[in-house]
C-alpha cells in the first residue's frame, strides 16, 4: 500500500481516490492542523482555514453515517476576541449534516438546540436546512466545522424541509468520565487513570458521538468502525499503528484522522502527555483480535 499527497492538498490518503463512483476508497485521510489546502481572512479579524474532500460528496439523499462513510471537508474558524461567525451576525444553514468541535477556547451561541456556551471539547451536530448559530467568541476560539462538501452556508431563510428527519439539532456537552469497560487492560495503564469514554448514541440522522480520554501507558487493541469513523483530537498526542503500514502515527491536538469502515488498525497509544482526549464520530469500535499486530511505541 502507498502513501501519497493528493494533488497539493495536505490531506494523506491510504490509497488514491478515483472519479468511478464503485471505486475503492481510502483506508484513512490525515488532516493536519498545520498544513491546510486553503486560507482567508474573516472580516473584523480572524481566519477561516479548509482542508478539501479528497473523494468528493456523496451522492444521493443525506442518511446516518454520511459523516463517515468517506473523507470528509473539514473547515476551521478561528475567532479573535470578539469575533463571530458568521461574519453578518446572524443565524446561518447548510444545505447538509454539520458537525462543529470546539478546539480551543468558548464560543456563545444563539441557536444550538437552545441558547448556549459551547466550550472546548464540545461538540454540535446540526441537520441540514437547521438555522443555528452565530458563533460568538468572547476571548477567542478555534472551531471545527465537518461536511461531507464544502462549508457552505446561508443567512436566508431555509427551505421547508420534505420530512421531518432534517430538523434535527443535538449539543454534546460535559461528558460523565465513566471507565471504558475495556477488557485487558494492564495494570500500569489502570495506575496511570486507565480509559474513559461517553457515549452520546445515535438519535435519529444525528450520529453516534463519543468522547474518550486515554492515559499514556493505555492502549486500545486492534478494531475496526462498522461505517467508519472520524477522530478529532482535542487535547495531548494520539498514536495509531497500522495507518499505511507497519509503523505508529502520531496526532497532535487540531488534527483530525478519518478511517474507514471495514479497515482493521491498532492497537491505538495514549501520548506521552499526561491524557489524550478526543472526540469520535462513528459507531463503538468492534474488535479484531488477529488483523493488526501490535507494534512498540517509539
Amino acid at each position: 500500500m502507498t502513501l501519497r499527497v493528493a494533488g497539493v492538498r495536505w490531506v494523506l490518503l491510504g490509497v488514491a481516490c478515483l472519479s468511478d463512483a464503485a471505486a475503492r476508497l481510502p483506508d484513512y485521510a490525515h488532516y493536519r492542523g498545520s498544513s491546510p489546502d486553503e486560507r482567508e481572512a474573516l472580516s473584523g479579524g480572524g481566519e477561516v482555514a479548509r482542508w478539501h474532500a479528497p473523494c468528493g460528496p456523496l451522492e444521493g439523499r443525506p442518511r446516518p453515517g454520511e459523516l463517515t462513510e468517506r473523507p470528509p471537508t473539514v473547515t476551521r474558524l478561528t475567532l479573535p476576541a470578539g469575533g463571530r461567525f458568521p461574519p453578518e451576525g446572524e443565524a446561518m444553514w447548510l444545505g447538509e449534516d454539520a458537525a462543529y468541535f470546539v478546539m480551543s477556547g468558548a464560543v456563545a451561541c444563539e441557536a444550538c438546540q437552545g441558547r448556549r456556551t459551547l466550550a472546548t471539547g464540545d461538540v454540535f451536530v446540526s441537520n441540514a436546512r437547521r438555522p443555528h448559530g452565530p458563533f460568538v467568541a468572547k476571548h477567542g476560539a478555534v472551531v471545527v466545522a465537518v461536511t461531507t462538501s464544502r462549508f457552505d452556508y446561508h443567512t436566508s431563510s431555509p427551505p421547508a424541509p420534505k420530512i421531518m428527519w432534517h430538523m434535527g439539532q443535538r449539543a454534546m456537552q460535559s461528558p460523565h468520565w465513566d471507565p471504558s469497560g475495556m477488557f485487558g487492560l494492564s495494570d500500569l495503564c489502570k495506575r496511570s487513570g486507565g480509559v474513559h469514554q461517553h457515549n452520546w448514541p445515535q438519535m435519529g440522522r444525528l450520529p453516534n458521538v463519543m468522547a474518550v480520554s486515554l492515559n499514556n501507558d493505555c492502549f486500545i487493541p486492534c478494531h475496526q468502525h462498522i461505517g467508519g469513523a472520524l477522530y478529532v483530537v482535542v487535547e495531548g498526542a494520539f498514536i495509531v499503528h497500522g495507518d499505511g503500514g507497519w509503523h505508529n502515527t502520531t496526532f497532535h491536538a487540531g488534527d483530525l484522522r478519518w478511517a474507514r469502515g471495514g479497515f482493521a488498525y491498532g492497537p491505538e497509544y495514549g501520548g506521552p502527555a499526561p491524557r489524550s482526549r478526543l472526540n469520535v464520530i462513528g459507531m463503538p469500535g468492534a474488535v479484531e483480535p488477529g488483523r493488526c499486530h501490535a507494534h512498540p511505541v517509539r
